[in-house]
């Protein structure tokens, strides 16, 4: 018994924790300040090498879910930790910008392209194995909110890291990220229904859409997606809209940590949330509420309350994500090809923030105000719109 725990199915699930730990990025804060003091770089180049990073991982989405679908998902997470040590090196030993290049674009596969859907199948088909898939939204949810709790004194430690050594943060991540990689090739091989699937191709992901039609998994991934999308464009500019209200500077990193102590409440009773709450109604309930966190920022000038709603909507945000992630999963027909229904999710979210970070950062270089408030307008028609069309599908599945 105990060896299961420790190598078999079981053994995946306390394993996820630190798949999940070892893919956090706790140096992104100080990234740029360690790439700006290396001799003839500039400030503009970091957005440049962010850019390409941010690019590529939005190219490498879906084929990533599609590997993930037709390898297994075990091969691909242990790919997304390949990349993540070899991005940890490249920022250590870099001294110029194409070091930074690469990394970056390494950073962004092991991140995100690689890792965000064939992670959470790969957990899924654990249990689903276990005969325990009722199970992942809770298991998932909490997890994600422990690793963000645990993040905070990472986050914390960061500017007595720096003192040490400015490179010292980027080398206690390599050695994080080795452990990441030992932890991924000992995960016990899941594959959950996939063995009783079509083989995976573009005609049979687009037959088992076409399969959804009247299920609502069209509007529940879309809805997730663009909520996402906006939450992490409106992340860039936070902190110079907080600072601009009059916020000590000092004292920002509390927003983020207030935000990873609300994700971990909220991510450690998720799953609980449906009780009391049906899915359909919380999906009217997120309309009003991401919308008016938006717009209620635009209007108030205390910069204590405005921090205080950031740390309470993203936080709230973060610890619920895996409910919609348990919905998409079980509306997928016979839940086939996880990890690419996943990643398209994240290809949609991806293209948004392109669009969306185009239009916003020309407002906000005028008034963070009004960015905020267009924001806020913009998500209400966009959710409303996807709601009134997820209510009007003509079949729903009973958990609804």
């Amino acid at each position: 018994m105990f060896f299961k725990k420790i190598g078999g199915l079981e053994g995946n699930i306390w394993k996820h924790f630190f798949i999940l730990f070892t893919g956090r990025r706790n140096f992104i804060p100080i990234l740029s300040i360690y790439y700006l003091s290396l001799p003839n770089t500039k400030a503009q180049e970091i957005g440049f090498y962010t850019a390409v990073g941010y690019a590529i991982s939005l190219i490498f989405q879906i084929p990533a879910g599609i590997l993930g679908d037709k390898l297994g998902n075990k091969t691909i997470i242990i790919l997304s930790k390949i990349f993540l040590v070899l991005s940890s090196l490249m920022f250590i030993v870099g001294d110029n910008f194409w070091y930074f290049l690469v990394g970056s674009i390494l950073m962004s596969l092991g991140m995100d392209a690689f890792a965000t859907g064939n992670t959470s199948a790969f957990l899924h088909d654990t249990l689903t194995d276990m005969k325990k898939e009722s199970l992942f939204k809770k298991i998932s949810s909490s997890m994600k909110g422990r690793v963000s709790f645990l993040s905070i004194f990472f986050i914390v430690a960061l500017p007595f890291f720096t003192k040490i050594d400015l490179v010292l943060p980027f080398k206690i991540g390599l050695g994080i990220d080795i452990i990441g990689l030992i932890i991924a090739f000992s995960l016990f091989p899941a594959r959950g229904k996939a063995e009783h699937h079509e083989p995976i191709s573009l005609g049979n992901i687009k037959k088992t859409l076409q399969e959804s039609k009247g299920s609502g998994l069209i509007p529940v991934l879309t809805f997730s997606a663009i909520v996402g999308a906006f939450l992490i464009v409106d992340g860039s500019f936070r902190s110079p809209y907080l600072e601009s209200l009059g916020y000590p500077i000092i004292y920002i990193g509390f927003v983020m940590g207030l935000s990873r102590l609300v994700w971990f409440v909220v991510g450690k009773y998720a799953h609980r949330i449906e009780n009391f709450i049906p899915f359909k109604k919380m999906m009217l309930i997120e309309t009003f509420l991401f919308s008016l966190y938006y717009i209620s920022a635009s209007f108030i000038n205390d910069p204590y309350i405005v921090g205080i709603i950031f740390s309470l909507v993203v936080g709230y945000f973060r610890g619920r994500a895996d409910i919609y992630t348990d919905h998409i999963i079980n509306l997928i027909p016979g839940q086939k090809y996880k990890s690419t229904i996943l990643s398209i999710r994240g290809q949609i979210a991806g293209i948004i923030q392109i669009i969306l970070m185009t239009i916003v950062g020309l407002v906000m270089s005028v008034s963070y105000k009004l960015g905020f408030f267009i924001m806020g307008i913009l998500l209400f028609i966009l959710l409303m719109s996807i709601y009134l069309f997820f209510i009007k599908e003509n079949k729903i599945k009973n958990q609804f």
